[in-house]
């Protein structure tokens, strides 16, 4: 039996307790999972420098250690470097009040964590199923060029779930520069490119915009209706909802309402994922959940909203 590698995504054969390509050990619970028939989550989280991968990435693993109800799902990680860089540089840094720093190298090694989790598609059937996540951070200048991505990030051919990280009010501050719409049309159009030239095809792709950094909307005029889809706070999880059911139809929902926004906002950007792209999902969420301190970037507060979102509704979907 081959096993399908979080290091380099290809195949090895299941006596090799290495990648053969990274020699970095595979952990044996991972390799336990996968022959019990374990789904396997790859992810990439990309955007433009500064858009806050790295704060994301953290709030994502802190949420799903303290935000969802754990008749959703349980968390376990699977191998020493994911502990460490939870424990302390993600977790204890965002608790203080602070961001975490962007990351450094060009390609991190992924996060790799098992999902256990249940799937109620009707109040009387429930799927008890694991999932292994495998969560992949680059360098915002990664995405600068088309040949900075397949140069710095060739794994991507082979990632089918891609995140897509839009800080868009910094964006709109800054559209004197370049249109909005042109640049967000930009970074998917060379993620395309990229993804033509390392042999792989967009449409094979399902691909989650998280309009991030979604509080410094939020004292917006509510009835501004240029954008009055992102003054809405994402919703809390609680216990009484089902994930299947209710949850997956709070995000549908939201996304269409999305969806129809950027349509009419940002055609362009829109169109090119619509047409060139597989699933598509349009989501918005605030990493710490509230607005920072402009001074000290720092922040008293911390709560984030709507950061798991992506991954629910990618669960939900397979």
């Amino acid at each position: 039996m081959n096993i399908f590698c979080p290091f380099c995504l290809n195949e090895h054969p299941d006596v090799d307790k290495k990648c053969s390509d990274t020699g970095k050990a595979i952990p044996q619970t991972y390799i336990n999972a996968f022959k019990r028939g374990a789904l396997i989550f790859p992810v990439a989280v990309i955007g433009y420098k500064g858009c806050g991968k790295t704060t994301y990435l953290s709030s994502l693993v802190y949420a799903l250690y303290n935000k969802l109800p754990t008749k959703w799902l349980s968390i376990m990680i699977l191998n020493q470097s994911t502990l460490d860089r939870i424990e302390r540089e993600y977790i204890p840094t965002l608790r203080n009040g602070n961001f975490p720093p962007p990351t450094s190298k060009f390609f991190e090694e992924p996060l790799i964590l098992k999902l256990s989790y249940s799937m109620t598609k009707f109040s009387f059937f429930e799927t008890k199923r694991e999932a292994i996540l495998i969560l992949y951070d680059t360098m915002g200048g990664n995405y600068d060029r088309v040949d900075t991505i397949k140069e710095n990030f060739p794994l991507i051919k082979n990632i089918p779930n891609i995140i897509v990280l839009i800080d868009l009010y910094s964006m709109e501050l800054e559209r004197n520069k370049i249109p909005v719409d042109m640049k967000l049309h930009s970074l998917v159009n060379k993620l395309y490119l990229a993804l033509d030239d390392l042999d792989s095809s967009a449409k094979e792709k399902n691909i989650i915009v998280n309009f991030t950094k979604i509080d410094k909307f939020w004292n917006m005029n509510k009835n501004h209706d240029d954008f009055k889809p992102l003054t809405e706070e994402p919703m809390e999880y609680t216990k009484d909802m089902t994930l299947y059911g209710f949850y997956k139809n709070v995000i549908e929902k939201r996304s269409e309402v999305l969806s129809n926004f950027v349509k009419e906002k940002y055609s362009n950007f829109f169109e090119i994922i619509d047409q060139e792209y597989g699933g598509y999902c349009f989501i918005t969420s605030s990493s710490v959940g509230t607005k920072p301190n402009e001074e000290t970037n720092t922040f008293s507060h911390y709560n984030p909203l709507g950061v798991v979102d992506p991954l629910l509704w990618l669960l939900c979907i397979y």
